[in-house]
């Protein structure tokens, strides 16, 4: 069996009250003054604001302790030695690529001025 279908949580309507009757009504959410229409006199609706409550404070050991992975040492060692091959990857890639033309690069990789004639 199914539940409400309405989700109130996500209810974003503004909820007004009169003050002469006190019954509610529920206005969506771009309405922001709004006469009575259960009285005769003209009233202004009071808008009831509610709050929802604040989300709890998680400390941060708290969430790490959630987020613990344990890991083996030979996991670890494989993770490492595929670091190392992906860096000397990236380098043997960085030293086939020539400089484009009328430029030449210094090891750490900055433009050297041009010379002029």
């Amino acid at each position: 069996m199914k539940g409400p279908g309405l989700r109130t949580r996500l209810d974003v309507r503004r909820v007004w009250k009169c003050p002469q009757t006190g019954r509610i009504l529920k206005t969506p959410g771009h309405v922001t003054q709004f006469v009575s229409p259960f009285t005769k006199d003209r009233c202004w609706m009071q808008f009831i604001e509610t709050e929802h409550p604040p989300r709890p404070m998680v400390p941060l050991d708290e969430m790490l302790s959630h987020m613990y992975f344990s890991a083996t040492e030979e996991e670890v060692a494989a993770a490492d030695s595929l670091e190392q091959e992906i860096v000397s990857k990236n380098s043997t890639i960085k030293e086939d690529c020539p400089a484009p033309e009328g430029e030449s690069t210094d090891v750490d990789g900055d433009v050297a001025p041009e010379e002029s004639q």
